[in-house]
């Protein structure tokens, strides 16, 4: 299993989040703090599997989290 991490999510460190935007919505961009966590490796050779976590700005402690996946070269941002 590569970079598998057993960290509870609401226990993830303050730093190694990413801003970036979800969209656009109705009153502009809607900003999200971002970070990804790497699972097992799925079935198929050169793809990684994630999980993807959104953080709201204004309420840190509401997180929302997603099982990705996709080419291993893939960016947060992505």
């Amino acid at each position: 299993m590569a970079g598998s991490s057993s960290t509870p999510i609401a226990a993830l460190p303050s730093e190694g989040w990413e801003r970036l935007s979800a969209g656009a919505g109705s009153k502009g961009p809607r900003w999200y703090d971002w970070r990804r966590e790497e699972l097992s490796d799925p079935a198929v050779e050169g793809f990684t599997r994630w999980l993807l976590i959104r953080r709201s700005i204004a309420k840190p402690s509401e997180l929302t989290a997603y099982v990705t996946i996709g080419p291993a070269d893939t960016s947060l941002a992505q």
